[in-house]
């Protein structure tokens, strides 16, 4: 059990960490539904690590701030840690997808899946977070060089990853409609002849003379 029926909680005593069962359903899902689940997953320890690194009595002293209304500096780190870890896992998928630029139309979309999947994930966290900001404060962010950058920033880059992986599916989708018809052409070079062929769906049938 968590507390509040949270995602996960860390115990600051015992360093334990206890994950909500509800956090873990999906992630053995045989569609790519699973990816998705498995990166909110990812999201939830990675911010109940930071809490188990901390200092208990720092991170005491931040509750009682944050009540008085002056902000929870180890949330702001959680929050911040996780959402720079996802963000990094995400280039690390985009830098995955660049690799396949000349691979088929198919091998591109799984990939580019993942990547929506891992943005959306990271847009969820996002709103998670804005519903608690006014709570624990801003966070600190950087770019992929460390120099610093504000939220809306940071998610302006999620957004334009995530237009690219849909650019890519939705190409994969034209290239892997069929064209039915009818067609013809001559063979030339160091023979002649001709080739004619049908496409209904994804049946090829024809003869080359």
């Amino acid at each position: 059990p968590t507390p509040g029926n949270a995602n996960a909680a860390c115990d600051m005593s015992s360093k334990k960490i206890n994950i909500n069962p509800a956090s873990v359903e999906g992630v053995n899902s045989a569609s790519l539904e699973s990816w998705r689940a498995t990166a909110n997953l990812a999201a939830t320890i990675s911010h109940e690590i930071v809490h188990k690194d901390q200092d208990p009595w720092a991170w005491r002293g931040s509750v009682w701030k944050e009540m008085a209304g002056y902000g929870n500096a180890c949330e702001q780190q959680a929050w911040g840690g996780t959402m720079q870890k996802m963000v990094g896992w995400i280039r690390q998928v985009q830098g995955e997808l660049g690799s396949k630029q000349n691979r088929s139309a198919r091998e591109q979309a799984e990939v580019a899946q993942r990547l929506q999947m891992l943005c959306q994930a990271t847009t969820v966290l996002r709103n998670d977070y804005v519903a608690e900001r006014g709570n624990i404060g801003d966070l600190r962010l950087t770019d992929s060089v460390g120099i610093p950058m504000s939220l809306e920033e940071l998610m302006g880059q999620v957004a334009a990853i995530e237009k690219q992986a849909k650019d890519v599916i939705g190409n994969a989708g034209v290239l892997s409609k069929p064209f039915d018809g009818n067609y013809r052409g001559s063979i030339s070079g160091q023979g002649t002849g001709s080739v004619a062929f049908k496409i209904q769906g994804f049946t090829v049938v024809g003869r080359v003379n």
